[in-house]
């Protein structure tokens, strides 16, 4: 098995599994399914650019999963430039839940990257609170760092809905 299969099959699993949260999603509220199929659409707009439009309408499940196996090839194939543009992206959709400050130096060829909570007083940067912090490479690093990052901002962002999906 080549390791570009084994990923399209970890892909295949991760929809499988998608999709069962989907449903339970689905039995707490439509607001809470609406909201879902956005951030769905942002990241597969993030992922394969260009082939989600950000609408409100609900997308069909039999769509999501014919376009699976497209998705999981166009993953396999992204470019850390495109990862970087997909961080840059997510950090301007999700401004309402977390500041994700993302930062270039081309003349070192670094990108950083670095989380701090919504309501952050920038006034003093020392007592600056910081979820999350970290920087890639292009020249030297592996994309798999990138993804790493990529990642964990997933998971902040998501992390930080469910607390003001909660406070709500």
């Amino acid at each position: 098995m080549s390791h570009a299969q084994a990923i399209l099959e970890q892909a295949q699993q991760a929809k499988k599994e998608a999709v069962e949260l989907l449903k339970e999603v689905n039995r707490h509220s439509e607001e809470n399914l609406m909201l879902l199929n956005r951030c769905e659409a942002i990241v597969r707009h993030v992922l394969v650019q260009g082939t989600t439009s950000f609408s409100s309408q609900e997308e069909p499940a039999e769509t999501g999963a014919m376009d699976a196996e497209k998705l999981a090839e166009a993953i396999l194939n992204r470019s850390a430039h495109d990862v970087a543009l997909g961080i840059l992206q997510m950090a301007i959709e999700c401004k309402h839940l977390l500041h994700v400050h993302v930062s270039y130096s081309p003349h070192t060829d670094w990108l950083y990257i670095y989380v701090c909570p919504q309501n952050t007083p920038y006034e003093n940067w020392q007592s600056e609170v910081r979820l999350f912090d970290d920087s890639f490479h292009f020249a030297h690093d592996d994309i798999q760092d990138l993804l790493a990052i990529e990642d964990k901002l997933i998971e902040l962002i998501a992390e930080a809905h469910l607390t003001a999906g909660v406070q709500s």
